[in-house]
């Protein structure tokens, strides 16, 4: 599965620049059932992206160690590893925030959105209920 989020512009202008920390989207986590919230890291400040008229920016989700939003216990630091290895998601109940936060000319923008979704495992075998 790939998370991803989407900006764009759309205006009387070719193209805009804006100005934005590490990346024009970031990320936040949140695993539902363990209540674990895992942060975004923002590593620079001062980029800029240049955005073309009608022409969608796309940011993908990758994970990262990020930081728990609470100083974790042995239980969010084992799910912490878990989160991190391979590709894909364990198991849990997720609602990921994309944000975008960034300024073009004067103006200030703040976009959030968020999606949820679960990840279940099934047996080896065994059909899955659609």
């Amino acid at each position: 599965m790939n998370v991803y989020g989407e900006v764009y512009y759309q205006g009387n202008k070719e193209e805009v620049v804006i100005n934005h920390s590490s990346s024009a989207i970031f990320f936040n986590v949140e695993e539902k059932v363990r209540d674990i919230t895992i942060r975004g890291i923002v590593n620079d400040i001062g980029k800029t992206t240049t955005l073309k008229e009608g022409e969608r920016y796309r940011e993908m989700y990758t994970k990262q160690a990020g930081f728990l939003a609470d100083k974790g216990s042995n239980e969010e630091e084992r799910f912490m590893e878990l989160f991190l290895e391979g590709d894909g998601f364990p198991p849990g109940y997720y609602v990921v925030q994309g944000i975008t936060d960034f300024t073009m000319g004067s103006q200030r923008l703040n976009i959030e959105a968020e999606i949820d979704f679960k990840v279940v495992e099934y047996p080896v075998g065994k059909d899955v209920p659609l």
